[in-house]
């Protein structure tokens, strides 16, 4: 009997001290409401570089697209002044618009658009 209570007492106490190195040891971690802080505008400082970053970038897509609306204004400009060009030549009455008896032949508009390409 003696044995089992040995036995017993033994392996209750390599249980305990199996458990206790198991268990890391949890040491309350104090943190300062001043290191919080330190933390929380070190934070806040990487996500305003983020979002500077992506304020350029955004920046920089708006100048291309009003680069290109830019060259689209400049293109529906020649194509208005073309448009006058060919009123004023084809125009018989000057009314603005080119009546059947007015409407130049292919031959002429291949003419017309030619000439104005040149200039």
């Amino acid at each position: 009997m003696k044995k089992h209570i040995i036995a017993a007492l033994l392996i209750t106490a390599l249980v305990g001290v199996a458990a206790d190195t198991a268990k890391p040891n949890k040491a309350p971690v104090k943190v300062s409401v001043e290191d919080s802080l330190k933390k929380e505008v070190q934070d806040l400082k990487e996500e305003n570089k983020i979002l500077k970053s992506l304020l350029e970038k955004a920046k920089k897509e708006i100048q291309k697209l009003e680069g290109r609306k830019s060259a689209r204004n400049d293109l529906s400009l020649d194509v208005a002044k073309r448009r006058a060009a060919l009123m004023e030549k084809f125009d018989k009455n000057k009314n603005g618009k080119l009546e059947s008896n007015e409407r130049p032949t292919r031959k002429q508009l291949a003419e017309f658009f030619r000439s104005s390409r040149k200039k």
